[in-house]
């Protein structure tokens, strides 16, 4: 694991409400799920800058893929 990957893991971690929606998300057994957008890049500013945990952030972006369209 490089530095940065080392960074983004422990800032993610230290927002327990990011880790809510992790944990949420993959209880859900989506196909190949991705959280993306504000979720990551705004944790990863607010621990740059100095600000709180969860600063600015409006909500939480979820995509996943599922080639089955019967539904």
């Amino acid at each position: 694991m490089t530095d940065l990957e080392a960074e983004l893991v422990e800032v993610v971690r230290a927002d327990p409400q990011l880790m809510q929606v992790l944990t949420t998300v993959r209880e859900l057994d989506l196909p190949d799920w991705r959280i993306f957008s504000g979720a990551v890049y705004q944790s990863v500013w607010n621990a740059r800058t100095g600000r709180p945990v969860g600063y600015g952030r409006k909500d939480f972006d979820l995509g996943y893929f599922d080639p089955d369209t019967s539904w």
